[in-house]
């Protein structure tokens, strides 16, 4: 496969990306960031692209990224990456990798439930996890950093401190948490991200998000919203079988019930996904959702020959 050398700007690029996901990192980084970010239009278009092909690698190749923000060249680390220039120069495949020396994991597993299932689960750290229902989640620890991808679903990540970075991965992007409670979802948005307690640093954000912050990550600009506690709090209405519903959209409430009964929604019109949602039901129990549509939305609800029900205006 042909290679290509990586330009200077995309090692400086690889650089910060690194360093902003170091567990040091500090809001001088930040501001050090921004400014060589919004130096030139090489500089933007370098982070851009370098982003892109980090976020395509797996597990163990985005552990890697712990790499401190100036490695000795007399004493080479044992990550090895993003070195610039000699024989050890990164490279980028034609495909966009980044080729990197894969640190060996310390802890590996996988984690999954299935319909209305709930699973809690300790780490090696000492760190949880709380799963909510069709939910999959794979870990990998290294010596140097902790890693956890979200493949599907919703789970709870409470972190406890230890001196590795500890990294949640889940539709593309990378967060970086310190010990603290997060709350992890698969949305038809994207991710939405919801800080219980503690912080989070999001590639490709200037500031961290805290306590009572939930943002939605997606393919374009992160929507951030500052909801309190309390409202962060609703989010985990799920632990007890219940079900939060404040501004979702039909879709999204649909495909959380059919999660937890094994119920099947279809939609007469698929405008009827993009209406708005709120209320408080038994998550179990789908007549209950059906009961909340008919009454706040005006939306009805048929059983069709095939067991699946269908929602029409």
């Amino acid at each position: 496969m042909k290679k290509r050398r990586l330009t200077d700007a995309e090692l400086e690029a690889s650089r910060w990306i690194a360093r902003l996901e170091a567990s040091d990192v500090s809001l001088a980084d930040h501001d050090a960031f921004r400014a060589w970010l919004d130096s030139s239009p090489e500089n933007r278009a370098a982070h851009e692209a370098v982003s892109r092909s980090w976020d395509q690698l797996d597990a163990l190749k985005v552990l890697a990224a712990d790499v401190s923000a100036s490695p000795s060249p007399a004493k080479p680390s044992r990550r090895a990456l993003l070195l610039a220039g000699g024989a050890g120069a990164a490279t980028v495949a034609a495909a966009g990798l980044i080729w990197l020396a894969i640190p060996a994991p310390t802890f590996a597993a996988t984690y999954e439930t299935s319909i209305g299932e709930r699973e809690r689960a300790t780490l090696q750290d000492g760190s949880e996890l709380e799963l909510n229902a069709v939910t999959s989640i794979k870990v990998a620890f290294t010596e140097r950093a902790r890693l956890v991808t979200l493949e599907r679903g919703e789970a709870l990540f409470t972190i406890v401190s230890d001196q590795r970075l500890f990294q949640v991965r889940a539709g593309g992007k990378v967060v970086t948490v310190s010990p603290g409670a997060y709350l992890v979802r698969s949305h038809s948005e994207g991710v939405r991200l919801t800080v219980i307690s503690g912080a989070a640093n999001v590639r490709g954000m200037p500031a961290p998000l805290n306590s009572g912050s939930e943002a939605v990550l997606g393919s374009g600009a992160a929507a951030i919203h500052e909801i309190g506690l309390e409202n962060a709090s609703r989010r985990l209405a799920w632990r007890d079988h219940m079900l939060a519903l404040d501004g979702d959209s039909l879709a999204d409430a649909a495909a959380e019930v059919e999660r937890q009964t094994g119920a099947r929604f279809v939609f007469a019109d698929a405008s009827l996904g993009d209406l708005v949602v709120s209320g408080y039901i038994d998550a179990r129990d789908p007549r209950a959702f059906i009961a909340l549509l008919e009454t706040n939305l005006g939306v009805s609800a048929r059983e069709r020959a095939d067991g699946a029900v269908e929602l029409s205006r």
